[in-house]
């Protein structure tokens, strides 16, 4: 790992795995499985097909890099020194909406060291459509260049936000104060920022304390090499160390154009602090 070559062979190596975990995922999508609610949450649930999923990436990234530590959503998560490689695995991102069939659901691995993401896969299997990013080298959806839109104006903008939106007084309030042209539902945090990198949607925000590291890692990179970006209220970068697990700030994504004045908006009106 400690030239360039290596890190696209590593990226080679974790789009195979994110296949293999988005095949068995998809073989599950019309099957009877076990469904779980997940601290007490209703839209936050586990499937047997996440941990299936997640038991061939492990036992994949163990194989191909024994040394290399690994923090997963669906285990427990271990004490890890920032300088390590670490990999960052959400085997299904959006398993409500798996579990509702909307096909809004993704594959997420993410290789950090130092808190710094080298390279990324999200997979979408129910649109066969595989994200990918290797740090300096852009981002690429299915071989092809990716790239967030131009659009600067609030106005002509689409957000996109999750289904929450119908239940939570909260991120009500916080899409009501950006005036943007359109505003779309979509599962999944690596389908929502994967299609800001690529230019359909604009921006997304998450209130704070709900998202995780692993809903995070992988899709930002995504973002960023595509010329996108990421941070929290403050503006300040999102941590991505292993002992930082949630965020106790909102976390804004856009295509970078609009990032400021959302920051502005959000900030002059106290809203998600």
């Amino acid at each position: 790992m400690k030239s360039l070559l290596d890190l696209e062979q590593t990226l080679s190596i974790a789009k195979k795995i994110a296949q293999e975990a988005g095949d068995c995922i998809l073989s599950y999508y019309d099957k009877e499985y076990s469904v779980k609610i997940k601290e007490n949450d209703t839209l936050n649930v586990v499937t047997q097909v996440d941990k299936k999923a997640e038991k061939i990436i492990l036992s994949q990234l163990h194989k191909n890099f024994p040394t290399h530590h690994f923090i997963s959503e669906e285990t427990k998560v271990p004490s890890i020194p920032s300088s390590a490689y670490v990999w960052i695995i959400d085997p299904m991102d959006g398993s409500r909406d798996f579990v509702n069939k909307t096909g809004d659901f993704a594959v997420q691995i993410g290789l950090c060291k130092n808190g710094k993401i080298l390279l990324s896969v999200v997979y979408l299997p129910y649109y066969n459509k595989m994200f990918y990013a290797c740090v300096g080298k852009g981002a690429f959806c299915n071989d092809e260049r990716i790239l967030i839109s131009d659009r600067k104006t609030l106005s002509k903008c689409i957000a996109v936000v999750s289904s929450r939106i119908k239940i939570d007084s909260e991120v009500q309030k916080i899409y009501k104060a950006i005036p943007t042209k359109k505003l779309e539902i979509r599962g999944s945090f690596g389908l929502k920022t994967c299609f800001i990198a690529n230019g359909v949607y604009d921006l997304v925000i998450y209130k704070k304390k709900s998202v995780k590291i692993w809903d995070v890692c992988a899709p930002l990179l995504i973002l960023q090499e595509a010329g996108g970006m990421g941070t929290l209220l403050d503006g300040s970068p999102i941590p991505l160390n292993p002992t930082i697990l949630d965020y106790s700030q909102p976390i804004i994504l856009s295509n970078g154009e609009i990032h400021q004045q959302i920051l502005q908006i959000l900030r002059k009106k106290n809203i998600g602090e």
